[in-house]
């Protein structure tokens, strides 16, 4: 069964200067998260929900949170899912800026079962009032699940939907013949062949 910090999370709120960690919407200058991630995947230590509530508020600094989304992918000004992480902790993600959320395809992009990263998540209290993870750069999620390789896609493999796999190179994966011939023209990968 799935459990839920929020309770924690809202004490931890109201036991510190809650001003302070809130994040709002007409602040001026680029958003803390808008950045992405300086620190390279292999020197952030893995962390669970719990290990976040000390950053409420902030990017929690040298960590990774690793978990499965729990519910099929939501599309408002971001995409939003449940995140439960492997204490069986759930929270919800909000991941904005990413090039596919207006596709025709972005239910398949995070669907119910999907395993990702986040790398130095912040956890905040979002403008509704509920307690979430927010992911502006796209570059901070790291895709366990594999996922199509053209730009713009993100179709991710499930039960029910495998990608495909180049031929020739053995390491491109594709949704779609579309996609494959996307992939094949595009610059970052019209030499891979070669391989």
């Amino acid at each position: 069964m799935i459990r839920s910090i929020v309770d924690s999370l809202v004490q931890v709120a109201k036991m510190k200067d809650v001003g302070r960690y809130l994040v709002s919407t007409s602040q001026s200058g680029p958003s803390p998260t808008n950045r992405p991630t300086g620190a390279p995947l292999s020197e952030l230590k893995e962390c669970g929900l719990t290990d976040l509530v000390p950053h409420f508020g902030e990017r929690a600094r040298g960590r990774v949170l690793y978990g499965t989304t729990c519910t099929p992918p939501n599309r408002m000004q971001s995409m939003m899912t449940i995140l439960e992480d492997g204490h069986g902790d759930a929270v919800m993600v909000a991941l904005y800026n990413v090039s596919w959320l207006q596709s025709e395809h972005w239910r398949e992009c995070f669907p119910k079962g999907m395993k990702i990263g986040i790398k130095e998540p912040f956890l905040k209290r979002f403008a509704d009032g509920t307690v979430g993870i927010r992911v502006d750069n796209p570059s901070d999620v790291v895709y366990v699940t594999p996922i199509c390789m053209r730009l713009g896609c993100g179709v991710a493999k499930t039960e029910i939907f495998d990608l495909k796999l180049c031929s020739r190179c053995r390491l491109t994966k594709y949704c779609s013949p579309k996609c494959q011939v996307n992939i094949l023209r595009s610059s970052l990968q019209r030499n891979h062949y070669s391989t």
